[in-house]
């Protein structure tokens, strides 16, 4: 690829990545710096997202009302004999980073200001690194000396280690894409991992990830309640900028539905609204749209899940947690019909390549099968080995992605 050089040295490159608006936009502050011209991978135009997007197919998710689209059932599909070694193989590139060897540097490539020697072998640096991804849940395709992370926000950045001789190791930390502030949280804990110091636990990582206290809460008495229909007026906004069924703009929408349904101070009301209220049958009708298109192979396509699991978690969340999610799910839609569709994501190889939005297809089943028997039993005899595809996740996620045997933990308990 081409790249230009501005007087200030910042590289702008032609093909750099869309970063899509999860995890914060873009920074040009942020960007990669260089003094030299560095060519990138090629393979990453694969992950700019597409703005072509298909209309989205009429279907409703309310269990009293009638079902205005048959969800699709899975064709069949002929499974080769050697099936399961080329899985395994293909889930190997996500799980172990095994390198022995750092190469030398090209001489044309000038390293990023994010660079830093470290005086270790190649296998022990790498297996620090790989430890510090599973306990930060950071999804991870490891190729050679090189590692391609993301985040679950889908803040993106590479780790490249190149020989610096003398028994030392260049680690360079490469941003992609996404928000600026999450890569700096990445981009300190590896520096800690490298230079030995004291890794912050699990627990701390979610208490550091936690969301922030309510304003109620935080402001105590001074606090002023939100007026009057405000939530409604925001979910009706955010309806008729879905309606459009352009990407940006339905993207904009679900992100914009999100954060309502994730706030504590409106997430009941909307939840209740979005769930049961006529007017917002087009957006339980995308819901329902998404959650039936399994096809994540394109960024486009998997964001677009991420944020439509993202929703229905935090619906089912918000109304679960008042002890009244059952009066909504009595429906063979929810019970059959999404549990199924939840259950196919529940694999070692969807695991692998999507971990993300597997950890939001658990918990969006962990709410269902904990409020309905019939959900449950859905779950439990799905292909008729639910629990052995939940145990085979949470066991994935033990070697590489912490939040995954969380959230896999929690469905198999209740199982």
């Amino acid at each position: 690829m081409d790249n230009i050089q501005n007087n200030n040295n910042d590289k702008v490159n032609e093909d750099d990545e869309i970063s899509p608006p999860a995890g914060g936009t873009t920074d040009d502050t942020g960007d990669t710096e260089e003094k030299g011209i560095r060519a990138h991978d090629d393979d990453d135009d694969d992950d700019s997202i597409e703005e072509n997007q298909p209309e989205f197919k009429c279907a409703t998710l309310v269990g009293t009302r009638p079902v205005s689209a048959v969800i699709t059932e899975k064709p069949e599909m002929k499974i080769p004999q050697n099936a399961k070694a080329i899985e395994e193989k293909e889930i190997e590139k996500y799980t172990n980073w095994n390198t022995n060897e750092a190469p030398k540097k090209p001489d044309l490539f000038v390293l990023e200001r994010t660079t830093f020697v470290v005086e270790k072998d190649v296998p022990t640096l790498a297996r620090e690194l790989q430890n510090t991804f599973k306990l930060r849940s950071v999804h991870v395709l490891f190729e050679g000396a090189s590692a391609k992370c993301k985040t679950a926000d889908f803040t993106k950045f590479h780790i490249n280690l190149y020989d610096a001789g003398d028994g030392k190791v260049n680690v360079e930390v490469q941003r992609r894409n996404g928000c600026c502030m999450a890569f700096r949280d990445e981009y300190l804990e590896i520096i800690k991992v490298v230079d030995g110091m004291a890794v912050k636990t699990p627990d701390e990582v979610a208490e550091e990830r936690k969301p922030n206290k309510s304003l109620k809460e935080a402001l105590g008495d001074k606090y002023i309640p939100l007026p009057e229909g405000v939530v409604e007026r925001n979910l009706q906004s955010s309806l008729k900028t879905l309606q459009t069924k352009k990407f940006e703009q339905v993207t904009f929408a679900m992100k914009e539905l999100v954060s309502l349904s994730g706030s504590s101070e409106t997430a009941l009301e909307a939840s209740k609204l979005l769930l049961a209220d006529e007017k917002y049958e087009d957006i339980r009708s995308h819901i329902l749209t998404v959650i039936q298109d399994h096809d994540q192979e394109e960024e486009s396509k998997e964001y677009s899940r991420n944020l439509a699991l993202n929703l229905f978690a935090n619906i089912m969340g918000a109304l679960s947690d008042a002890k009244i999610l059952s009066n909504y799910i009595e429906s063979v839609i929810f019970t059959k019909q999404i549990v199924d569709h939840l259950m196919r994501d529940i694999n070692k190889k969807t695991a692998a390549k999507f971990p993300a939005n597997v950890c939001l297809a658990l918990k969006c089943l962990f709410y269902l099968i904990t409020n309905s028997p019939a959900a449950r039993k859905t779950a439990l005899n799905f292909n008729d080995e639910g629990l052995v595809f939940v145990d085979n996740v949470r066991k994935h996620g033990s070697q590489c992605y912490l939040n995954l045997e969380k959230e896999a933990t929690n469905v198999y308990d209740n199982l």
